[in-house]
C-alpha cells in the first residue's frame, strides 16, 4: 500500500506547478526570513516536501539535513539537489522520530506542526536542535473557522490562533523576532469559496477539483491572475486576520 505521506506530496506536487496563490504567497515570505548567507553553518529542514527549500539552503552555501516522512518526497528532493551538485543529508522520518546529533544554525519548519499530534513536544525538539542564537522559521495554518475538507485530506490536526503559537514557541524558550498573520482578504476569500464548494460532497469534490486544476491549462492562468491580485494581502492591513502563521524566532542564550 502506497505511503499516505508520499500519495500527498504527489498531490500537492502538482497543484503547486500550477501556482496554487497560497503557496506561492507564503513561499515569497518564506524565502525572504532565510539566511544570506550560510557558509560554515548547518540547516535543519523538517517537512522538506519535494526540496524547494532544501536547494534555496543548499545555495546559500548551508550544510543541510532535511526530513520527510514521504519516501517520494526525499527521493524528489534528492534529485534536485543533484542537479545542483550539492551534497546534504536526507533521511525518511518525521520530527517526532529523528534523531540529530548535532545542534543547527537555522531550522526551517514550514507546513509541518498542523501535522503532528503532540505539537508543543516538536517544538521544544526544534528548539533542543538549535544552538544559542540559532533561528528557525516556522509556517502553520491559521484560524480553526477556517477549517475545511482541504485540511482534513491534508491530514491537518489543527489550525492555529495567533496566541496558541506564540505560548508554545515562548513555552520551548524561542524567542519571537516577527510573527506574521498573512492572506487577508484575498487568499481568506479563495479559501472560503473553496470551503463552500466542498461542504456539500466533502473530500472526493476536493480531489476532484485539484485534479482538473491541475489539468487544465486555464488552472494555470487563473491562478496567475490571482497571484496578482492577492499581492494586496502583503500589505498586512490586518495583522490578525488571514489564512496563515509565519514565525521567525531565535534559541534563547
Amino acid at each position: 500500500m502506497e505511503n499516505l505521506n508520499d500519495e500527498r506530496n504527489r498531490l500537492w506536487d502538482e497543484i503547486h506547478k500550477i501556482d496554487s496563490p497560497t503557496y506561492h504567497f507564503r513561499e515569497v515570505l518564506i524565502s525572504s526570513m532565510l539566511p544570506v548567507n550560510g557558509k560554515g553553518k548547518r540547516a535543519l529542514d523538517v517537512g522538506c516536501g519535494t526540496g524547494e527549500h532544501v536547494c534555496e539552503l543548499l545555495s546559500r552555501e548551508f550544510y543541510v539535513d532535511a526530513i520527510d516522512p514521504s519516501p517520494y518526497a526525499i527521493e524528489v528532493t534528492r534529485e534536485r539537489a543533484r542537479k545542483i551538485n550539492a551534497q546534504f543529508n536526507a533521511y525518511v522520518c518525521g520530527i517526532e522520530d529523528f534523531e540529530g546529533e548535532k545542534k543547527y544554525d537555522f531550522i526551517l519548519v514550514s507546513e509541518v506542526l498542523e501535522h503532528v499530534k503532540d505539537d508543543s513536544s516538536a517544538v521544544q525538539k526544534i528548539s533542543d536542535y538549535l544552538g544559542a542564537g540559532g533561528r528557525a522559521v516556522l509556517s502553520v495554518p491559521h484560524n480553526m473557522k477556517l477549517w475545511s475538507a482541504s485540511d482534513e485530506a491534508s491530514g491537518h490536526v489543527r489550525r492555529y490562533s495567533k496566541n496558541e503559537l506564540k505560548e508554545k514557541l515562548e513555552s520551548a524558550q524561542l524567542e519571537i523576532l516577527t510573527l506574521i498573520c498573512y492572506g487577508f482578504p484575498f487568499l481568506q476569500l479563495l479559501l472560503q469559496v473553496r470551503k463552500l464548494l466542498t461542504r456539500k460532497e466533502g473530500l472526493r469534490r476536493e480531489e476532484m477539483l485539484q485534479k482538473k486544476v491541475t489539468e487544465k491549462r486555464v488552472g494555470h492562468f487563473l491562478f496567475k491572475i490571482l497571484n496578482y491580485i492577492t499581492l494586496i494581502d502583503r500589505l498586512s492591513l490586518f495583522p490578525d486576520k488571514g489564512v496563515g502563521l509565519i514565525a521567525l524566532v531565535e534559541k534563547q542564550r
